[in-house]
């Protein structure tokens, strides 16, 4: 044996003793989780029978037979895919009554269609379109998680979900009481005496399922319930002397389907009679189903979590229904959805295994396969009390409990959806809750405030620090300048609302003072295009009232469109601080000499000693530099306190990208570095010249030398720095009063 050979030998036994420990550890864990997938076996087998007479009840009865065969190759491919591709152990894939009831809905719609059409063309084209809705639906599930959109469908009204899921619910009871009854329900039906002899047993029933596990608590007792009621339904037809055979013929029992030969949908024999007219006309309705199936899909996946407290990444659990969905239509099935209940089931022993799923999966599908007589002992009202009873609950969750999670208003949406599914079918429903939904958005949005808060000129201030002469200027004239932050999205509801406010403080008393309306537009979502128009109308309101309009900081692609839609286009400012500036600049235009006299040196009327002043000014030294100079470094010490004679410095720190910030921006008459100076602390931040600049210097060298030759002089200049810091200090009290004061 060559060396190859032998490692070829020895890969082989490797993985024949690796699977062989799988197989032994799957039935280990197998064997424990018996019960528990018995139970579940027992739950999905009886869905699977009022799944199967849910949705191929309106086909012909040789149709009804097929239509068995494929829910039950559905409940084996989904478990064994599920097995496969679902990474939690404990989520099972199988058919489930929210998206199997909106695929009845197709069916029924087709059946009605067909009515004339002779019973192989009816069945085909049943299947046809059952198979085709699947692929579908298979395929939006596979996408939407391969490109990760599932969260997208969250955004979807909370309203229109619980509408189209409620309408689901309804569904499910109608086509409960069909089962029962064996002919769809109407008022014919609750007229006649014989058919609440059917009816009213399924209507306990399902009375008996939501008091029974109501009361014992969640849906563990629900297989006993199922056979204590099958049990009670053939004692007391045995004890009336009824054969099986008689209540079959009065659609007591399920009529036993015989042998379930496997059949492919998409046979010659099948394709050659199918109506393609019809199935194109109920296009729409298909397209509506794969929507409904893929939101249930999603609320299950929260639902497992909500009650695992198991968090998933729905995405690639989606996309694995998905194509599990797809093998099952193409082997012959129906689409899936994980089930919330038997993966709760799973769950609870151990957190779920492969095994048990496969188990439950294969136990499910293959008995009724294996001795489908069996089938011809179901009773018809066991079936039709599941149906009502899990249509009852989704109604029940979704109409009646969602109410304190909804608005008025929203909530209308919900009873509303579903009288428009059951009157016009499931596509308008879906149309008439996406236009409720956007209809319920703009009112309720349109209520909210646009403007966030409004100040005036005394709060809303530049972050230009300016002398005493121009700060005095600009508190006369605080009345001048309107602010107002803008907020949200921006479509004619609050659009409307943004320009009623500011056409109200235009006329309130006082408003013939503002010639500035600056809008902040940082908190701006998006705008549509009726807010254009509003736009529009906004700018010939501040024109006939002789104001400025100016936008800041506007998000670029609405500035864009602005830009290009409005004429004259309104004034545009980077942000808040350049808009204020703007504004400061020209209510301060025409004072430039009353601001230049106080210049020379700003703490000239702080000295009250002639002499005092004149020592201190000689030991300042005259700095004269260029723009763009670094006049104080960020972690240098503060050893020196200018006063700006003439010019701006601004203030700057870098921001985390490396990009300078400009903090403040300081004038001629301000003062720079004053406590660190004071404190001997290092420099906070970076002080550059923005201008060409005139700087009076004190260096700390030279305090000492003052304090030796006229000590007044330096208990004067301490005295007006006090008087200055004291200052500011009022200042920042006197704003926070203005901003509580606005927030009233």
């Amino acid at each position: 044996m060559t060396p190859m050979s032998r490692q070829a030998d020895a890969a082989i036994r490797q993985a024949i003793r690796t699977a062989a420990t799988r197989a032994a550890s799957l039935a280990a864990t197998g064997a424990g989780a018996l019960p528990d997938a018995m139970i579940a076996a027992l739950v999905t087998l009886t869905y699977a029978l009022s799944h199967a007479a849910l949705i191929f009840g309106p086909a012909p009865p040789d149709t009804q037979a097929r239509g068995l065969f494929m829910v039950l190759v559905s409940v084996l491919v989904l478990a064994a895919a599920g097995v496969i591709l679902i990474r939690p152990a404990h989520l099972f894939v199988t058919t489930e009554s929210t998206p199997l009831a909106v695929l009845a809905g197709g069916t029924a719609s087709l059946a009605a269609a067909l009515s004339n059409s002779s019973p192989a063309v009816t069945g085909a084209t049943i299947i046809a379109g059952v198979t085709i809705t699947s692929l579908l639906a298979g395929l939006a599930m596979t996408l939407l998680g391969q490109f990760r959109g599932g969260t997208l469908t969250r955004f979807v009204p909370l309203q229109v979900t619980a509408g189209l899921t409620g309408a689901t619910g309804a569904s499910l009871i109608i086509g409960g009481c069909g089962i029962a009854l064996g002919r769809p329900p109407g008022l014919a039906a609750a007229a006649d005496a014989t058919a609440w002899l059917h009816l009213g047993p399924a209507l306990f029933g399902a009375a008996a399922l939501v008091a029974g596990t109501r009361l014992i608590g969640g849906r563990a007792p629900l297989p006993a319930l199922l056979l204590i009621g099958a049990g009670l339904h053939h004692a007391v037809f045995a004890m009336l002397g009824i054969s099986v055979t008689v209540q079959q013929q009065g659609n007591w029992l399920l009529r036993a389907p015989g042998h379930l030969r496997p059949e492919l949908p998409w046979t010659a024999e099948t394709l050659s009679v199918v109506d393609w007219t019809v199935l194109q006309q109920h296009l729409s309705t298909a397209i509506a189903v794969v929507a409904v199936v893929c939101l249930s899909t999603l609320m299950t996946f929260r639902s497992v979590e909500l009650a695992t407290r198991q968090e998933t990444d729905i995405d690639p659990d989606l996309r694995a229904v998905g194509i599990a969905s797809i093998a099952s239509a193409m082997c012959g099935g129906l689409l899936g959805s994980v089930s919330q209940s038997r993966s709760v089931l799973l769950f609870s022993q151990g957190k779920g295994n492969r095994a048990a799923t496969l188990l439950c999966g294969g136990v499910a599908g293959l008995l009724p396969l294996l001795w489908p007589e069996g089938i011809g002992f179901v009773p018809r009202g066991i079936l039709a009390s599941l149906l009502i009873y899990v249509g009852f609950g989704l109604l029940d969750t979704w109409t009646f409990r969602i109410r304190s999670r909804l608005t008025r208003l929203e909530w209308l949406t919900v009873p509303t959806v579903i009288g428009v599914a059951l009157y016009f079918g499931l596509p308008a429903a879906v149309f008439a809750g996406m236009a409720l939904g956007c209809a319920t958005f703009a009112v309720t949005y349109s209520q909210g405030a646009p403007v966030r808060v409004g100040y005036r000129g005394d709060v809303a201030r530049s972050h230009v620090v300016r002398s005493a002469a121009e700060e005095a200027i600009l508190a006369d004239r605080a009345g001048a300048v309107l602010v107002m932050y803008a907020q949200g999205f921006m479509f004619f509801g609050t659009a409307s609302r943004l320009i009623d406010r500011i056409r109200l403080e235009l006329e309130a008393p006082g408003g013939d003072e503002i010639r500035f309306v600056v809008l902040d537009c940082s908190g701006i979502d998006g705008m549509d295009g009726s807010a254009l128009a509003s736009f529009e109308r906004l700018l010939h309101i501040v024109a006939a009232s002789n104001v400025s309009l100016i936008l800041a900081a506007m998000p670029e692609p609405v500035q864009e469109r602005l830009a290009r839609n409005l004429r004259p286009p309104p004034r545009f400012e980077d942000t808040l601080d350049h808009a204020l500036e703007a504004c400061e600049t020209v209510l301060l235009s025409g004072h430039e000499a009353e601001a230049a006299a106080e210049a020379r040196f700003s703490m000239a009327d702080e000295f009250d000693d002639s002499g005092d002043l004149e020592a201190f000014v000689a030991e300042l030294t005259v700095l004269e530099v260029a723009q763009d100079t670094v006049l104080m470094q960020q972690g240098e010490m503060s050893n020196d306190l200018m006063f700006i004679e003439s010019g701006q410095a601004n203030i700057v720190v870098l921001a985390p990208n490396g990009e300078p910030l400009r903090l403040r921006q300081y004038g001629p008459g301000t003062m720079l570095g004053e406590i660190g100076f004071l404190q001997g602390t290092a420099r906070t931040a970076t002080v550059v010249a923005a201008t060409p600049c005139r700087m009076l210097v004190l260096t700390r060298d030279a305090l000492p030398r003052l304090q030796a030759k006229r000590p007044s002089a330096v208990v004067a200049f301490q005295r007006a720095l006090i008087t200055r810091l004291t200052k500011r200090l009022t200042d920042k009290d006197r704003t926070i009063q203005a901003l509580l004061r606005n927030a009233r």
